[in-house]
């Protein structure tokens, strides 16, 4: 049977939910009440297990209820897989959507209010973000489970240990998270925070930041974020907003500029994740998982283009990441993502079309969600992605492409 825990249960919806652990007949035990975008997290000494269920009586009393209005969802483990159901005893109730391993689990209401599960490794770091900021020199970020930004950088020299920068003060991270230079050892790390708002601190040469309040539109919180740096001395944040529409927030030399509405695609709304890349000076572009499963780019070339679908890989996107690797002037880029079924897929833009979206072997323990990726010098770069097992593995371009390896000291 699965051995699965809940790490973290968020409620993106706007209406209060009520979790209720049925583990004693004729008992309800009131577990836990949260209100719009309230989140429950739950650490090694006390997290709970999802009830096993093997027959009817069994899930009578033995299996978690979610209360949302007048819906009732069912979670419960049966024949190893975590199942959701919105009625009674289902021999073979649907698999919870988006949750596809073994161990720790964070169950989400999203803002449809429909229930979905991600993987947490725990044990791990989560979310990821990385940046080069000089030439053969870059840092892999993450948020630990205490709430802590950690840093672990490379030079030729090889890996640095991991070293925590701090987090915003009275403020939960929960991510996403996201890194962009602008100037030589110059660069920014910025992640959303449980209240919606964006936080960042930034490396200017010889000393770090404080973490600062970026805010957030006033019509929304925000729910996925990525960075990316067009020219030297600018910076841009986009965003995807609780309300399913794309934000931008700019900085240069004179300073922030506030939150511009971008929208969204005319047939879909945006559920994020998100990804920017720049692959001319310029010249670059936004990736955003759309609610029909879709990745729509919208992109700057003097001026924006309109939403465009990029098609959707094998199974469902739980990450995004992206890179450009190119100093030909071609404008060659790739998106990678990391899907439902713990692999990762690409889709690569040659400077004349883009290719179908390809699928790359993981490591045996499958990836969780976290990916990032980055070029340090002329076609050379990488991409990071967190494993089910709770450890960072990196595949790189052009040493060993295809081949996934452990970062040492995780």
């Amino acid at each position: 049977m699965a051995d699965t825990y809940i790490y973290l249960i968020r409620n993106e919806s706007n209406s209060c939910i009520f979790i209720r652990n049925l583990e004693t007949v004729g008992t309800n035990q009131h577990d836990v009440y949260l209100g719009p975008g309230a989140e429950a997290r739950y650490y090694d000494d006390n997290r709970p297990r999802i009830p096993t269920a093997r027959n009817a009586s069994e899930f009578e009393r033995h299996r978690l209820v979610i209360q949302r209005q007048s819906v009732h969802y069912s979670v419960y483990e049966y024949n190893g897989q975590v199942r959701v159901t919105t009625g009674g005893w289902v021999k073979d109730g649907n698999q919870l959507p988006g949750y596809s391993g073994q161990g720790s689990l964070v169950l989400v209401i999203d803002r449809t209010g429909s229930l979905k599960g991600e993987f947490h490794s725990h044990v791990g770091i989560y979310p990821l973000a990385a940046v080069n900021w000089a030439p053969s020199s870059m840092a892999v970020f993450g948020v630990d489970v205490r709430n802590q930004v950690l840093e672990k950088s490379w030079s030729v020299k090889g890996w640095g240990p991991w070293s925590s920068i701090g987090a915003p003060d009275s403020v939960t991270l929960k991510g996403p998270l996201t890194a962009a230079s602008w100037l030589p050892t110059m660069y920014s790390v910025a992640a959303v925070g449980a209240n919606g708002k964006v936080y960042e601190s930034r490396w200017e040469t010889l000393k770090r930041s404080d973490w600062m309040d970026l805010g957030s539109p006033a019509v929304t919180q925000l729910v996925s974020l990525a960075g990316v740096s067009g020219a030297p001395t600018n910076y841009d944040l986009f965003a995807v907003g609780a309300n399913g529409r794309m934000y931008q927030k700019w900085w240069n030399i004179s300073g922030w500029r506030a939150w511009v509405d971008f929208g969204l695609p005319e047939k879909t709304t945006l559920l994020g994740p998100i990804t920017a890349v720049c692959w001319r000076s310029g010249t670059y572009g936004v990736y955003i998982l759309g609610a029909d499963g879709n990745v729509y780019q919208k992109y700057w070339k003097g001026q924006w283009s309109p939403w465009e679908s990029i098609g959707r890989p094998a199974a469902g996107v739980v990450n995004l990441a992206s890179v450009s690797w190119d100093y030909t002037g071609l404008g060659r880029y790739a998106i990678y993502a990391v899907c439902t079924d713990g692999a990762m897929y690409e889709k690569a833009w040659n400077g004349f079309g883009w290719s179908n979206w390809k699928r790359f072997t993981p490591p045996n323990c499958g990836f969780a969600g976290p990916v990032a990726a980055v070029c340090w010098m002329p076609e050379a770069y990488v991409v990071y992605a967190s494993g089910r097992d709770g450890r960072l593995y990196e595949m790189a371009w052009p040493t060993r492409w295809g081949r996934w390896e452990e970062i040492p000291g995780n």
